[in-house]
């Protein structure tokens, strides 16, 4: 056989990789990579055989000869050995000792496998092949040459007066190998791979090893007539069928057959799912890989044997593999594929919809018997029942002969599994679209008398069925048909009606919402609207009317130093009772404890004729006939923990849950209480819904609409996942489907045309029980003290000690420790701003505290440090003021700047920041309107919200009224900063007051 030219002389790498065949026993052959240089003489100087990644890195190929160096080390005999047998044979007697099962079925097709796809890598990488005799100095002369074109074969049947004789003739590019030469030996036997002299040479797969094997000795093979039946029926029926053959003395017969396309889903040798073509040739059944253009099949008859001859229609079964090709299929190796990784349930889809473009390209779909798909189009035929809050849905699937109904399919649904079986055997593949657009249709259903029912705030799982009377729900949602009832001296802003409005429908239609716009937009506004309209003013013809100021505050005024006595507080007890004859029960508004007053105040400040009864305290009360004339019942979630015996046996007109993530926590003993009282309206409001997690919503959802999101069990396997897959993002779209319609949410920046540049309102807190006794207490002293500094004639005989005692009462009124006083008690003010930088800080907002106290705002430095909270602080000890002022404006993650009044009053450009918050009132008016101008100024491109915080019933209120009664106070009482000027007795009267 001729050599051909090699890559040899084209070496042109100092360093390079060649393969080294060698031949470790009679039956076995391995090749190894080996790392050369190049002599300058022209050969190769092997260095080593190559077995990590440092010896290959210097040269071509690299990745490549450790790839081959892997595939060796695993095909060598004692690693052969130790793998299939254990150990338990010795190496060198593998082939003789082993089980024939064993080496024949599985040690030598692993082997088979390994060694070429060692030929392929050096094939593909043009790397040279050398004889292992030859090392270390290797020359062209050495060179194995592996040949990339298959030889071809041909078997000869003759007949003759002893039986059938059969020879095998083989041929490589046009000539002849001679096969009875004594250096043949057969490598692998599938693919079979031949070292004939120098010469690798592989053949198709028409033939295998153990085919060849018997013509490496003999030219023929006889086959007496006493056995010509078995052996022809045997091994010569398979042989035939895989290669051209010649039949001298016996029958044959040329049959011209079209071929009939045959498309089965089926799994390749990796388990990974495809689509099969095949070809029927009548009987004959024939893959588009097989390599023979003919076809020969064997029978015998009375006369002997027939050899039939089938010819195929290469050009048609092209055609066929071509039109799959152009439906998107990708062919390899007789397979179709789909590009990306699919399942069997894809192709069985994908044939259910080209089904008729299949069958006009002339495919017939063939399935196993043993696992048939019904292929026939799907038809759906629903209708609907309504009920008083639940629907029944009839809803039946029509595919092929079968009917059944749709709720058959809910368990298959829910649990993940397309397959439902007919009664035929055939399995009906639920569309995998279903199992989403349906999951919680089903999640949240009742099967009823082959029906589906569901509640009616699950409308939107309908959204795909064509009902009219869920289009009128969807619709409903988006409704802006509620009247809104007049309120005192407030006009709502369009998002707060588009708020009132959406809410109301909800109510009329049955349905809870949450209430969820950001901080500062308006929700309890909002809910004095319906409030408003549940208890109109003409049903409250009796309501005592009250002089409103232009602020938030009512018109009572407070003595400075009064004893604080129930009969003192703000009179919220001492409403008028509503008309005897009104339609709803009073409504209960549940909060924290620090928004009774501000709930009072805006009651009374938007709504004066509703009567209003705070049930909080000691003597707390409430009857049946109480809320026949009771309008609004304020109350706190520790008063309802506690009393839930009590309130749960009444039934109230509407409920309203302020700061609703209070009950986040469905094992509270808080939410447990909340889901206990009873009412048909009900109404949740948090700016915040969802804090930390998703799982947050799940008790502000179960109060407002019971059962809306299943079982907390259920909630958590579907949406209770915080990781970040496709899966959990679907499950948060379905999550946001569901709650949609109920949950009223406005940003800031989404209703910003519509909010005023600057937006100032008071934040009532309420001092806890151990600062409130300490307030009285320091009160009743200082209260002694100053009257004493009052001269015979009326005059001030030093304004500092006035000064320092209201300062005192100011600071108590803020936190104990601010006056000196060692508490570990916190004060309401302080969890009041807590609780509002939480919100505003998982809203992502930046916000400007200020105080006149250095050490009140070290309190909330202590507050933000111990919560990993970034934030700067200005006071006037700051030296970097610079540095300090960019960090909060460039930084995104100091979402808090903490600021003293004299360090930055005045020279400040805060415009990044949409909300202030005041945490002491000041003397001079003025001194705030530079504080808050510090972001309400020139550049500012975001609406500002300004929060002054006071502390009910203290120097803080009375301050506010001062402030409002004689807004210039300061130019009459303040010198130089700390100095009061003097004042008349009057005038110390009127600031006593």
């Amino acid at each position: 056989m001729s050599r051909k030219s090699s890559p040899f002389y084209e070496i042109t790498y100092e360093t390079t990789i060649v393969g080294v065949f060698k031949q470790s026993s009679p039956h076995h052959f391995i090749i190894y990579p080996y790392l050369c240089d190049i002599h300058p003489n022209g050969y190769l100087v092997a260095k080593g055989r190559i077995l990590a990644d440092e010896q290959a890195t210097a040269a071509k190929n690299s990745e490549i000869s450790l790839k081959i160096a892997g595939l060796a080390a695993e095909i060598e005999l004692q690693a052969l050995t130790d793998r299939f047998t254990a150990g338990k044979i010795k190496q060198a007697k593998l082939y003789t000792d082993a089980d024939r099962k064993l080496l024949e079925g599985v040690i030598k097709p692993f082997y088979d496998k390994h060694f070429t796809e060692i030929i392929r890598l050096l094939v593909e990488n043009e790397i040279p092949l050398f004889k292992h005799t030859a090392l270390p100095h290797l020359y062209e002369a050495d060179q194995v040459i592996v040949e990339k074109l298959p030889a071809e074969t041909n078997l000869k049947f003759t007949k003759t007066a002893e039986g059938t004789s059969y020879t095998l003739s083989a041929s490589h590019n046009g000539n002849s190998i001679d096969l009875l030469q004594p250096d043949h030996a057969i490598i692998t036997n599938q693919p079979c791979v031949l070292i004939s002299g120098d010469n690798l040479i592989s053949f198709d797969e028409s033939i295998n090893g153990k085919i060849l094997g018997p013509f490496l000795k003999k030219n023929s093979i006889e086959i007496p007539k006493r056995i010509e039946k078995e052996y022809f029926s045997k091994f010569i029926r398979k042989m035939v069928n895989r290669c051209e053959i010649e039949a001298e003395g016996f029958k044959v017969n040329n049959l011209q057959l079209s071929p009939q396309a045959i498309l089965t889903p089926s799994t390749d040798w990796q388990g990974k799912p495809i689509l099969s073509l095949s070809f029927d040739y009548g009987e004959k059944n024939i893959l588009p890989g097989n390599p023979s253009k003919s076809i020969t099949t064997i029978k015998s008859d009375d006369s002997g044997f027939v050899f039939s001859r089938l010819k195929r229609e290469m050009a048609q079964e092209k055609k066929f593999q071509k039109a799959l090709q152009e439906m998107g299929l990708t062919h390899k190796a007789g397979a179709f594929y789909f590009k990306d990784e699919t399942t069997l349930y894809t192709f069985i889809d994908w044939l259910k919809e080209h089904a008729d473009s299949l069958s006009q390209a002339g495919f017939t779909i063939r399935q196993y018997p043993e696992k048939t798909f019904c292929l026939s189009k799907i038809h759906i035929e629903s209708g609907i029942k309504t009920g008083l809050d639940w629907f029944d849905l009839n809803i039946k699937i029509e595919t092929g002969k079968y009917s059944f109904p749709f709720i058959k399919l809910r368990q298959h649904i829910l649990d993940g599994n397309r397959e439902y079986m007919l009664p035929s055997g055939e399995i009906f593949l639920i569309p995998e679209a279903w199992m989403t657009e349906y999951a919680d249709l089903m999640l949240f259903s009742e099967a009823d008398a082959g029906k589906i029912r569901i509640r009616k705030h699950h409308y939107m799982l309908l959204k795909s069925f064509d009902f009219p009377e869920v289009e009128e729900l969807v619709k409903m949602a988006h409704s802006t048909k509620a009247a809104l009832p007049p309120l005192h001296n407030v006009t709502l802003r369009p998002y707060q009606e588009s708020g009132y409005q959406q809410i109301s429908a909800l109510h009329h239609k049955g349905f809870g919402a949450i209430l969820a716009d950001d901080m500062g937009l308006g929700k309890t506004l909002q809910v004095i609207a319906l409030l408003s309209d549940l208890y109109p003013r003409e049903n409250n013809l009796n309501f005592e009317e009250f002089h409103i100021q232009k602020d938030s505050t009512p018109a009572v005024q407070l003595d400075l130093f009064a004893d604080f006595t129930e009969a003192t507080a703000p009179t919220i007890k001492k409403m008028a009772p509503a008309s005897s004859t009104q339609t709803h029960a009073a409504s209960l508004v549940v909060m924290p404890a620090s928004l009774i007053h501000n709930w009072f105040y805006e009651l009374k400040r938007f709504a004066p004729w509703l009567s209003i009864h705070v049930y909080t305290g000691t003597n707390r009360k409430l009857s049946q006939p109480m809320l026949k004339r009771i309008n609004v019942i304020l109350t706190t979630y520790g008063t309802l923990r506690n009393d839930i015996e009590k309130l749960e046996a009444f039934n109230f007109g509407m409920i309203v849950l302020d700061e609703s993530q209070q009950i986040k926590n469905p094992s509270s003993v808080s939410t447990k209480a909340v889901l206990r009282i009873t009412s048909k309206r009900r109404l949740a409001m948090s700016g915040t819904p969802i804090e930390n997690r998703v799982a947050d919503l799940w008790p502000q959802m179960q109060f407002v609409n019971p059962g809306m999101l299943g079982s907390l069990n259920a909630f958590h396997a579907e949406f209770g996942s915080t990781s970040h897959s496709n899966k959990q993002k679907n499950a948060f779209a379905r999550l946001k489907n569901l709650i949609t319609p109920f949950i009223i949410r406005r940003t800031k920046s989404e209703v910003a045309p519509e909010l005023p540049q600057l937006s100032e309102s008071i934040a009532w807190c309420t001092m806890n029980e151990s600062q409130q006794l300490l307030y009285e207490q320091q009160k009743s002293a200082i209260r002694n003290t100053l009257l004493n500094q009052l001269g015979s004639d009326g005059s001030l005989t030093t304004s500092t000690v006035v000064l320092k005692a209201l300062m005192r009462l100011r600071q108590i009124s803020c936190h104990p420790t601010l006056a000196g006083f060692d508490t570990a008690d916190e004060s309401g003010k302080f969890e009041e701003v807590t609780r509002k930088l939480e919100t505003l800080l998982i809203e992502g907002h930046k916000v400007l505290i200020f105080s006149s106290f250095v050490k009140h705002l070290e309190l909330y430095e202590k507050w933000c440090s111990d919560r990993n909270v970034k934030y700067a602080k200005l006071i006037g000890s700051t030296t970097n003021r610079e540095k300090v002022v960019n960090s909060f404006k460039k930084d995104e993650e100091i979402q808090i700047f903490l600021i003293s009044l004299k360090a930055g009053g005045v020279g400040l450009n805060l415009a990044e920041a949409g909300y202030v918050f005041l945490l002491d009132p000041w003397w001079n008016p003025a001194a705030e309107s530079q504080a808050i101008n510090r972001a309400h100024r020139i550049g500012q491109d975001k609406n500002v919200f300004v929060y002054r915080f006071i502390s009910t019933g203290t120097v803080e209120e009375k301050i506010i009224r001062l402030q409002q009664k004689k807004s210039q106070m300061a130019d009459a009482i303040i010198e130089n900063g700390n100095t009061m000027v003097n004042l008349s007795a009057e005038e110390v009267k009127e600031l006593l007051a």
